[in-house]
């Protein structure tokens, strides 16, 4: 198991964060995701093999949402208390 964290280019209103949930739920190999609306920002858990951060930042990009890849470090969780 891999994460990642995205940082959203804002923060989501309640469409987007349903947007960012249906994306990220149908997506192959997401284990979980954990959205930070304060801290606009999304960690996701995924298995490499069956995708990376690029190809995440990719769906959401092209469901309208834009964000940029950071590497969450090993004990983040959403990176709403540390701004990841």
């Amino acid at each position: 198991m891999q994460t990642t964290m995205l940082k959203l280019a804002g923060i989501p209103d309640d469409s987007a964060t349903r947007t960012i949930a249906d994306v990220l739920s149908a997506a192959p190999g997401v284990l979980a995701a954990r959205l930070s609306t304060a801290g606009a920002s999304v960690a996701i858990d995924y298995e490499s093999p069956q995708t990376s951060p690029e190809r995440l930042r990719a769906a959401l990009a092209q469901a309208g949402v834009a964000s940029e890849v950071r590497e969450a470090p090993a004990t983040a969780c959403c990176g709403g208390c540390c701004g990841g």
